[in-house]
């Protein structure tokens, strides 16, 4: 990493060089905030050679742990670095004190699937409606964020449905937990928390180490987040925190956009602003600005660049859900094929992930590469749950959860009667269920078929838990051989292969990760795996367009991309509009929706949409207008009112077949119109490729012509737009999927003889 602080603009080189007491900086999006922090770890060490282990950054994300790291290697030896996700920090502070709130060594860590488990069982022993488990998880992690326990729950959610039974579940819940050595990943917060607060020698040991405390995101920090940095800054009250209110969107996962005001006060820090962008043009930000200034509860900042304005951000509304897929996917189609933009710099966002299918569907159409962005990752496949759970019984053999996982991994034929059986012996006399399987004393209170079940499972059982202290490669081919893996999925059909491959990967996984750290143990590896979060992406198509929610884009950043859903209802959601704090949060994900976008920016909305319960009319958003962009000034049924024309003057049709005619071809650039498509050009886009013409025969394609597509298999040709246009369309009628309206020069499609 080249470390030159004159490089840096002069606000950002003024924050470096504030190393002590507290700063708070607001930093606007695309305007180098990671580039800041970075070097101004660079500074400590480097010029003021400060020890690196004194030295803590806090993230919120793996991957923001992982750029960071990158960012900072080659400076000094990277394995003192402190740069962890909360969670990653907490998850250490425990093992070093957590005996001293009632833990002991090589507790077990919950994730979602096994808090759903725990809770089930206590729902099923408790004869609690089954519709209470979706409320019940929700809440217990709620109230854990904000640092509410048991006693306190009934006060803080007195109006809240199935109350009492959510109470009851939480009171269970916790000590179960405790019963069973674990913690589930918002208890690794607030136990840290409770310890920090309560054993004076680890608060005492982590704020004299800490020195230098930095905290990226503050905006996404929560009470106990807060809490937690308060007191490891306690010592020193060195503490450098950067975020940007107007991207704060996760209040509802307890975040708290007044932790920066608190921090201000509390610590009574500078106040600095980052507001130059590098990432967008001046046209993009202008409208991101005229939004953002409609929130009051934010500090004052404004974000420029000395990019120039590019190219006007443009409105497109569509008459339907299904018009604004065809406006969405062609123009990306033409951006793909005409200008060879990479579909990797392409995004599609939205609100409600639920708006995606038809998106998906016009892009399978025309063969274009996609990803799902937040799909189902690695290590939530059952499989691989699977084998982590011989893992965590493998290290801490209280742990009834991973138990019961394991107990029919491979089928024994053991089901929910037998679990209960093991139950009924384990709760009489206080013992785990691996003691009750693994002791054949405790047989004799057990029926004599689940006896004959048990003896060849307590004997794999017991191996598994004796050689835990193998080196880890060993203790996975260990493994591997005792369960017979290969045979569990050797039918031969499609799933079971694919299963195979993923244990397969499972242990190239931990090949790989023993080669680059020959002393990994067992708990470091789960540890690796516990904080392997849901920001992970699998990039399975690498050059892909992305589709995705606003919320799993944040932190991320294309050269194009499209806004899609912006209607009223729909964005901002019905439930925000009677909350001016939550209608403020939808206007700060609408902000960080423009602001992920380079050089082109498009933003669409529907008059009506096809809804489960039929077709629903819809106004534009009110972010529209903030915007900038006039909409619909006609009346609706309801008397909301619309207008035909956007910002420009421009009208805009409402034919389904508009982009047909003058918005499937380019304009030249001096064409500022925003209803209509834009030609990049080099100056707006990186290098372009060399255009490849369509190779296909048109005039082969005829009304009545039998044509097969990639996908959606055979169909007929019933109607031809003008052959003199740019490009020719052809509704076809397919035999699987009906109507559809494609481009027949890019759509893969060939002619049946």
């Amino acid at each position: 990493m080249n470390f030159d602080l004159d490089k840096l603009n002069p606000m950002q080189k003024s924050i470096c060089l504030h190393t002590e007491g507290a700063l708070m900086v607001i930093a606007g999006a695309g305007s180098g905030k990671t580039r800041t922090l970075t070097h101004r770890i660079a500074h400590l060490v480097n010029t003021l050679h400060v020890p690196a282990y004194n030295i803590l950054a806090i993230t919120f994300t793996n991957k923001a742990t992982n750029e960071m790291k990158e960012r900072l290697s080659g400076m000094y030896d990277s394995h003192k670095l402190w740069i962890f996700t909360f969670h990653g920090l907490c998850l250490r502070i425990l093992k070093r004190g957590a005996e001293a709130i009632g833990y002991q060594k090589g507790f077990s860590i919950y994730g979602e699937t096994e808090k759903k488990t725990a809770i089930k069982r206590i729902i099923k022993d408790k004869s609690i409606d089954d519709e209470v488990l979706k409320d019940a998880t929700h809440l217990i992690g709620d109230a854990k964020s904000k640092g509410i326990d048991p006693d306190q729950f009934l006060k803080e959610y007195p109006n809240i449905r199935h109350a009492e039974d959510v109470d009851t579940i939480y009171r269970l819940y916790q000590e179960k937990l405790l019963e069973c050595n674990a913690l589930d990943f918002d208890d690794m917060l607030s136990k840290t928390l409770e310890l920090l607060k309560t054993d004076n020698a680890t608060l005492e040991y982590f704020s004299n180490m800490f020195r230098y405390i930095h905290v990226d995101e503050f905006q996404d920090t929560n009470k106990i987040q807060y809490d937690i940095v308060k007191l490891l800054a306690s010592k020193h009250k060195n503490v450098f925190s950067v975020g940007d209110e107007d991207q704060s969107i996760y209040g509802w996962r307890g975040a708290s956009i007044d932790n920066i005001k608190l921090y201000l006060h509390d610590f009574d820090a500078k106040l600095y602003k980052l507001e130059q962008n590098y990432r967008s043009s001046k046209g993009i930000l202008d409208i991101a600005n005229l939004l953002i200034s409609n929130n009051t509860s934010r500090i004052d900042k404004n974000l420029w660049t000395d990019k120039g304005e590019g190219i006007k951000p443009v409105y497109y509304p569509a008459s339907s859900d299904s018009s604004e897929s065809d406006y969405v996917v062609e123009l990306i189609n033409q951006l793909i094929h005409k200008h060879n933009i990479d579909p990797n710099e392409i995004a599609i966002l939205m609100r409600v992930n639920a708006f995606s299918r038809n998106f998906e569907k016009k892009l399978v159409a025309y063969n274009i590469p996609h990803r799902v962005q937040g799909g189902f990752k690695f290590f939530d496949r059952k499989e691989i749950k699977d084998i982590l759970a011989y893992f965590r019984l493998a290290l801490n053999p209280k742990d009834n959860d991973a138990f019961v996982r394991v107990l029919n991994f491979p089928k024994k034929g053991m089901g929910e009667t037998s679990i209960a059986n093991l139950y009924s012996v384990a709760n009489l006399t206080r013992q785990s269920l691996y003691e009750v399987v693994t002791d054949y004393s405790f047989y004799q209170s057990l029926p004599k078929g689940l006896v004959s079940k048990l003896i060849p499972f307590a004997e794999v059982l017991k191996s598994i838990v004796n050689n835990s202290n193998l080196p880890l490669m060993q203790f996975v081919n260990h493994i591997y051989n005792l369960l017979d893996i290969k045979n569990i999925y050797g039918d031969n059909s499609e799933d079971s292969y694919n299963r195979l491959l993923n244990l397969e990967e499972f242990a190239n996984d931990v090949a790989e990760k023993t080669q680059s750290n020959p002393d990994m143990d067992l708990e470091e590896f789960l540890d690796t795996v516990t904080l392997y979060s849901d920001d992970a992406l699998e990039d399975d198509q690498k050059n892909a367009v992305t589709i995705s929610t606003i919320h799993s884009a944040k932190g991320l950043e294309y050269q194009v991309v499209f806004v899609v859903g912006c209607e009223e209802y729909n964005f901002p959601l019905r439930r925000s509009m009677d909350s001016t704090l939550e209608l403020e949060e939808e206007r700060r994900l609408m902000y960080v929706a423009i602001t992920r976008a380079k050089r082109l920016l498009y933003l669409t909305s529907c008059q009506n949409r096809f809804m489960y319960d039929g077709i629903k009319d819809f106004i534009p958003s009110r972010f529209l207008k903030e915007c900038g962009f006039e909409t619909y000034s006609n009346k609706n049924r309801y008397g909301d009112e619309y207008s035909n024309k956007n910002r420009y003057g421009d009208e805009n049709s409402y034919s389904g077949s508009k982009y047909k005619s003058n918005s499937s071809s380019y304009t030249t650039d001096e064409d500022d119109s925003p209803g209509k498509i834009y030609k990049p050009t080099a100056s707006h886009i990186a290098k372009p490729k060399p255009v490849a013409p369509t190779t296909k025969d048109l005039s082969m394609f005829q009304v009545g012509t039998i044509v097969e597509h990639k996908k959606f298999g055979k169909g007929t040709i019933v109607s031809l737009s003008d052959p003199s246009q740019a490009n020719l369309y052809a509704e076809i009628e397919f035999e699987a999927m009906g109507k559809m309206t494609l481009a027949i020069g890019y759509a893969p499609l060939t002619i049946i003889e």
